[in-house]
C-alpha cells in the first residue's frame, strides 16, 4: 500500500510539474508575442528661434511591448542621414551653413482604436535630439557646434495590419516643442511581431 501511495504521488507531482511547465511554455510564448521590432524613415522639419528652417532625415529603429489591443508601450532610436543648408543670424549678421541632425531618441505609450486591420493612434511620450550645425567662414575655416535638445512628444498616427505578424505605418508627430526649437516628423515605417 505504501509503494501505491508513493506512485500516486509521485504521479500527481510529475503532472504538476508537467502542466505548470506547459502553462509556464504558453505564458512565455504568449508574452513573446507581445514584442515587436520595426525600422521606419522620417522626414523631419527643424525650426529654431534665429535661423531659416531645415529639412532633415532620419533612419529609425524601434522596439516595444502591446499590453493590449489599444495600449502599446515602444522605444526609439533614430540616426540623421544628410544635412541641409541654414541661415543663421549672428549679431545683425546673417551667415550660411549647414545642419545635421545627429540621432533622436525618445520612449512613448501609443493609444490605439483598432478597426479590422487598421488602428489609428495617439502617441505621447519624451524624446531627446541632437543636431549639429556648422559655418564655414570665406577663410576655409570653419566653426561647429553641437546641441542636445528634450521635451514631451505628442502625435498622431495609423498602423495598417499587411499580415499575422507585419505592420504598416504612417505618423506625424511632434518630437520636440520647446520655445526656441521645434522638430516635427513625418515617419513611414513596417513593425513585426515576435
Amino acid at each position: 500500500m505504501n509503494i501505491h501511495k508513493k506512485q500516486a504521488a509521485l504521479g500527481m507531482l510529475l503532472t504538476l510539474l508537467f502542466s505548470s511547465h506547459v502553462t509556464l511554455a504558453e505564458n512565455t510564448s504568449s508574452t513573446i508575442k507581445n514584442y515587436y521590432y520595426g525600422a521606419s524613415y522620417s522626414s523631419l522639419d527643424y525650426q529654431e528661434k534665429g535661423t531659416s528652417d531645415a529639412s532633415l532625415a532620419s533612419l529609425n529603429l524601434n522596439a516595444g511591448y502591446i499590453f493590449n489591443e489599444s495600449l502599446s508601450f515602444e522605444a526609439r532610436l533614430g540616426l540623421g542621414v544628410g544635412d541641409d543648408n541654414i541661415n543663421f543670424n549672428l549679431l545683425n549678421t546673417t551667415v550660411s551653413g549647414e545642419i545635421e541632425l545627429d540621432q533622436t531618441m525618445g520612449i512613448y505609450g501609443k493609444y490605439a482604436m483598432p478597426v479590422e486591420q487598421y488602428a489609428p493612434y495617439v502617441i505621447l511620450g519624451y524624446s531627446s535630439a541632437e543636431a549639429t550645425a556648422k559655418v564655414s567662414s570665406m577663410s576655409a575655416s570653419s566653426v561647429s557646434a553641437s546641441s542636445d535638445v528634450a521635451s514631451m512628444s505628442y502625435g498622431l498616427g495609423l498602423d495598417v495590419q499587411i499580415s499575422k505578424r507585419m505592420t504598416g505605418n504612417l505618423e506625424y508627430i511632434n518630437l520636440l516643442d520647446k520655445s526656441d526649437v521645434e522638430i516635427s516628423a513625418i515617419t513611414l515605417g513596417v513593425s513585426f511581431k515576435f
